[in-house]
């Protein structure tokens, strides 16, 4: 691997600038590790630190940028200090390692108020009880991703951003995104409020986000048959999410309904997941979006609460 390469991967875990939170700082953390760690000239350095630059809030005017990278040049540090050994690439460190460490760069998490829940409420379509849920027990909360107040999912070592002005994330190379998972995210399958005890049943849907969606789901057919629902509630983290046998053993004998995604990523998805289930025994029932609908989120929007749809939903 090339010494730009190394250069523009290490470049790419250093948090961008944000303005009024050191943000001259992280800067010359950049421009030092480009012209010290790893001996660049500035011609090499300049289109690295202009790319990490427009991560920055706000960007650097490129006079600043190439300021920067002088003042790197006179520092003590010794020259090509990230190319010895292991730092620089990550050689030899085993990939949960490396997860970890990147999990370790997570913004700090805070409790969502009263006004966020309000606010992820009106974006999501859902009732402010069914967030207030999830952040209730400690999965749901608010936090800065590059100078973006944003709500996060988390669970363990996987945690998910939204923008809480309900604009998309704009990646370097321009792409749009609805959500980011944080860097270092692991886990194939989420379940935050645990499984209950055994044979309790299980609603399974596909998308971080339908963790909120499902239990809106539960909510409603409560509303809608007077009575509550002991249901557990699992989301898929993506389509691509396989059960591994220790999952297996804890859903073992237990009534799953699998919410699907209409597109073909999700109905292979949800074939193969009941598949799964079906080999230890779950009763599973698949249920699809109601005509004119994508997903769990749409169908929520489309039918309102109190309908009796969402009781008949929520037989197993």
């Amino acid at each position: 691997m090339s010494t730009i390469r190394k250069a523009a991967g290490y470049l790419s875990r250093i948090e961008p600038s944000i303005q009024g939170s050191s943000g001259r700082t992280q800067a010359f953390k950049a421009a030092l590790a480009l012209i010290k760690g790893f001996s660049l000239t500035d011609s090499e350095a300049l289109p690295l630190f202009l790319e990490w630059n427009n991560l920055c809030v706000p960007p650097w005017p490129e006079d600043d940028l190439r300021r920067f990278l002088r003042d790197a040049a006179k520092s003590s540090k010794p020259d090509g200090y990230l190319l010895k050994g292991k730092m620089a690439t990550g050689a030899g460190l085993d990939p949960e390692t490396i997860a970890r460490h990147k999990r370790e760069t997570w913004p700090a998490f805070h409790r969502a108020t009263e006004a966020d829940i309000i606010t992820i409420a009106a974006l999501r379509a859902l009732s402010p009880l069914s967030i207030s849920c999830l952040r209730n027990h400690g999965f749901l909360s608010r936090c800065n991703w590059r100078g973006l107040t944003c709500f996060v999912i988390h669970h363990g070592t996987f945690a998910q951003v939204r923008r809480m002005d309900s604009q998309p994330f704009i990646t370097h190379d321009g792409r749009s995104l609805k959500a980011l998972n944080l860097p270092g995210s692991a886990g194939s399958f989420l379940n935050p409020g645990g499984l209950g005890s055994p044979g309790i049943p299980v609603v399974l849907a596909e998308g971080v986000v339908s963790l909120l969606e499902s239990i809106e789901a539960i909510n409603r057919a409560d509303d809608a048959a007077g009575q509550l629902h002991g249901v557990a509630v699992i989301a898929a983290t993506s389509a691509g999410s396989r059960f591994t046998a220790e999952w297996l053993a804890k859903l073992r004998d237990r009534p799953v309904l699998i919410i699907c995604d209409n597109d073909k990523a999700g109905l292979d998805a949800s074939a193969i997941w009941a598949a799964s289930l079906r080999n230890v025994n779950c009763a599973v029932k698949c249920a699809l979006p109601p005509s004119g609908c994508k997903d769990l989120g749409d169908t929520l929007k489309t039918i309102p609460a109190g309908d009796t749809y969402w009781s008949k939903l929520l037989t197993f």
